[in-house]
C-alpha cells in the first residue's frame, strides 16, 4: 500500500509532499526490513520481500534523497528479491532494480570518487562474483538478471572505477588476459567485464544450472538493447553493436572459435564487435540440450536464445554494421540464425516448436525488413506453409466436428437402445415370472382369490 501511495504521488507530481521527515521516513523503512528477519519464512518472505521491492522501486521513481548508508540498505532489498526462488519475486526485484540503478547508481566526479561511485564498483564485483564463483542456483540466476539489467553509465564510468577501488576488488576475478593498468583510457573495460561474465553463465561448459545458463543470455541481449538505446548520450561516435568487446582466452575456447573466426571481424588490438560475441553465445545457445531429472532443460535456453536472435536481428537493422568482410561475416550470421530457427522448428517438444514458428514469422514479415539472404523465398515458403497448414487444420476441424456429431448422434441411438432394452428386460421379467407361477397350485389360488366381506 505504502509502495502504491509513493508511486501515486510521483505520477502525479506530488512528490513534494513527500519531503522532509516523512520522505525519510518511508526510506528508513523499506532499508529497515532485511534487519528485521522479517524475509524468513517460505509465503510470508515471499510477499515481504515483494513488498519491500516494490517500495525500492516506488523511492527510486519518486527520487527521494537517500544517504549512502540507505541506498546500500535498499541494494540489499533487491538483492534478495533478485536471489529468490520465486520467479514472480524475481520479476518484482528485477522491476525495481531497473529503476534503482538508474537512480542511485552515481557516476563518479572529475575531483575523484564519492562513497556512492565506489559502493556501484562493489555492487558490480559482487555480482560477478555471484554469477561466476556461486554455487548457489538461486544467487547465480539473481546475478545475471542484475549484470544485464545496469545502465550504459555504469559501463561507461567503470574504468574510472576501476582507477581508484576496482583494481584491488576485480584483480583476479575473471580469467581475462586484460591489462587493468591504465584503465582510465579504456571506455569499454566495464563492458568487457560483465559481457565476459554473462558469456561464462550463458555456456554449457561452465557447469552452471539451466536457470542461470537462460538468465544470462536474456542479459547479454538485455544489455544490447540497452546500449543501443542511450549509448549516444554519451557522446561516442562508434556503432553501439560494433563496440569492441576482448574475449577471454577461456571463453573462446569455450565457444570453439578458431583463429578463422577472428581474422575477418577482430582490430589491432584482438577485440571483436559486440554483436559478434552475441551471435557466437546466441547460435552456441541453440545446441544446449543439457537433461536432467526434469528433463530437457536445454529446451528453456533454446527458446531464449531464439527471442534474443529475433532482437538481435532487429538491432542489427536498426543499427546497421557494414564494412567489407564485417558485412560479409554479418549475412552468413543471418543465415545460421534462419537455420538453427528452422531445426528448432522440428524439434519434438510442442512449446519450442511453438516458439521458433513464432520467431520465423517474425522474422520473415518484419517491416522495415530484416536483411536476411533471400528472404524473399523463404517468404513464399512461409507462405505456402501456413495455407498448408491452416487448410489441414480447418480441415481436421471440420473432421472432428463431424466426428463429435456422429458420436452424438450414437451416444443417442445408444441411450435409447439402452431404454429399449430395459423395457424389454422388465417385461422378459414379467414374462419370466409369469411363466414361473403354477396357477393349478390351491395354495396360490387362495392366496390371489378375492376377498370379500
Amino acid at each position: 500500500m505504502l509502495a502504491q501511495v509513493v508511486s501515486g504521488l510521483s505520477a502525479n507530481g506530488h512528490v513534494g509532499r513527500l519531503e522532509g521527515s516523512l520522505a525519510s521516513a518511508i526510506v528508513h523503512a523499506a532499508a529497515g526490513l532485511h534487519k528485521q528477519n522479517f524475509y524468513d519464512g517460505k509465503q510470508g518472505g515471499r510477499l515481504i520481500t515483494e513488498a519491500s521491492c516494490g517500495l525500492t522501486g516506488s523511492i527510486a521513481e519518486a527520487k527521494l534523497n537517500c544517504t549512502p548508508e540507505d541506498v546500500e540498505a535498499l541494494q540489499t532489498c533487491v538483492d534478495l528479491g533478485l536471489s529468490h526462488v520465486s520467479e514472480s519475486t524475481v520479476e518484482v526485484a528485477a522491476k525495481a532494480m531497473t529503476v534503482f540503478s538508474r537512480q542511485y547508481y552515481v557516476p563518479p566526479a572529475s575531483s575523484g570518487p564519492s562513497i556512492a561511485s565506489l559502493f556501484v564498483i562493489r555492487v558490480v564485483a559482487r555480482f560477478i562474483r555471484a554469477l561466476l564463483v556461486s554455487e548457489v542456483p538461486e544467487e547465480s540466476r539473481g546475478a545475471a538478471v542484475a549484470l544485464g539489467l545496469l545502465p550504459t553509465s555504469v559501463l561507461i564510468s567503470l574504468p574510472v572505477w576501476l582507477t581508484h577501488e576496482g583494481n584491488s576488488v576485480l584483480q583476479g576475478l575473471l580469467p581475462l588476459t586484460i591489462d587493468l593498468s591504465g584503465s582510465e583510457q579504456d571506455t569499454t573495460l566495464g563492458l568487457d567485464l560483465v559481457v565476459n561474465a554473462l558469456v561464462t553463465g550463458c555456456l554449457f561448459d561452465s557447469q552452471k544450472d539451466a536457470g542461470t545458463r537462460k538468465s544470462s543470455v536474456s542479459s547479454l541481449v538485455a544489455l544490447c538493447t540497452e546500449i543501443c538505446q542511450n549509448f549516444s548520450t554519451h557522446n561516442v561516435p562508434v556503432n553501439p553493436l560494433a563496440l569492441p568487446v576482448r574475449l577471454s582466452v577461456t571463453n573462446q575456447e569455450a565457444l570453439s572459435l578458431s583463429d578463422e573466426d577472428y581474422k575477418h571481424v577482430k582490430n589491432e588490438s584482438g577485440a571483436v564487435g559486440l554483436h559478434h560475441v552475441v551471435g557466437w553465445v546466441l547460435l552456441r545457445a541453440l545446441e544446449d540440450y543439457a537433461t536432467d531429472k526434469r528433463g530437457d532443460v536445454g529446451s528453456w535456453v533454446r527458446e531464449e536464445a531464439m527471442g534474443g536472435i529475433l532482437s538481435l536481428l532487429l538491432l542489427l537493422r536498426d543499427h546497421p554494421v557494414s564494412s567489407g568482410t564485417i558485412a560479409q561475416a554479418q549475412s552468413d550470421f543471418h543465415t545460421a540464425c534462419v537455420q538453427g530457427i528452422i531445426k528448432q522448428a522440428m524439434e519434438k517438444i510442442n512449446r519450442v516448436r511453438s516458439v521458433a514458428g513464432r520467431v520465423l514469422v517474425k522474422l520473415v514479415r518484419a517491416q522495415p525488413k530484416i536483411p536476411i539472404p533471400h528472404l524473399d523465398v523463404l517468404t513464399d515458403l512461409l507462405d505456402h506453409l501456413l495455407a498448408y497448414t491452416a487448410k489441414t487444420f480447418s480441415t481436421a476441424t471440420g473432421s472432428i466436428g463431424k466426428a463429435d456429431e456422429v458420436q452424438e448422434q450414437g451416444q443417442e441411438n445408444e441411450t435409447e437402445e439402452q431404454g429399449l432394452d430395459q423395457e424389454s428386460k422388465q417385461s422378459g421379467d414379467i414374462q419370466a415370472e409369469e411363466e414361473l407361477v403354477d396357477w393349478s397350485s390351491p395354495q396360490l389360488l387362495v392366496q390371489t382369490a378375492p376377498r370379500y366381506r
